[in-house]
C-alpha cells in the first residue's frame, strides 16, 4: 500500500531568512533535513562577520575571509556534507581562534639573538640591505 509519503526527508533548501537567524543566534533553525554539500557560492555573511567579530574580540588577529576560503576549500576537496553550513563555519572560526591562542603561547618572546638573526635574513628595505642592530 502506498501512501504517497515521502521515502526520506525533503532536502529543499531553507524558506527562512538564514542571516537574520544566524544574526540572532538561532542557527538550529538554519539547519536542512538532510546533510548536504557546501554550497558553491559559499561566503562569509555579514551577520556571519559579525558574529566572528563579537567572538575573536580586540586580543586575535583572524583573518575571517582567508579562513572561510580555507573553510570552504578543504569542505569541497573532502566531499564533507552538513545540515548546517553556518554552524559548521562557526566551529572552524573557533578552532582557528583555538590554534591562533596556541600558537601564540607557544612562541614565546623574542630573544636578541631571534632579532638579529632577522637581520641576517635577506631582508631588504627599499632596494637595500637591512642593517644589524648595535
Amino acid at each position: 500500500m502506498t501512501n504517497n509519503a515521502p521515502t526520506r526527508p525533503d532536502p529543499t533548501p531553507l524558506t527562512k531568512d538564514a542571516d537574520a537567524s544566524f544574526a540572532a543566534g538561532n542557527v538550529s533553525e538554519l539547519r536542512t533535513a538532510t546533510s548536504m554539500p557546501i554550497p558553491a557560492n559559499f561566503t562569509m555573511t555579514a551577520p556571519m562577520q559579525n558574529w566572528a567579530l563579537r567572538t575573536i574580540g580586540t586580543t586575535r588577529t583572524l583573518n575571517l575571509e582567508l579562513e572561510t576560503e580555507k573553510f570552504a576549500a578543504h569542505a569541497r576537496e573532502k566531499n564533507i556534507t552538513s545540515a548546517s553550513w553556518p554552524d559548521s563555519w562557526r566551529k572552524w572560526i573557533l578552532k582557528a581562534m583555538e590554534f591562533h591562542d596556541r600558537d601564540k603561547a607557544n612562541a614565546g618572546p623574542a630573544t636578541t639573538e631571534d632579532l638579529k638573526a632577522l637581520y641576517r635574513a635577506p631582508a631588504m628595505h627599499r632596494g637595500k640591505p637591512l642593517e644589524e642592530p648595535a
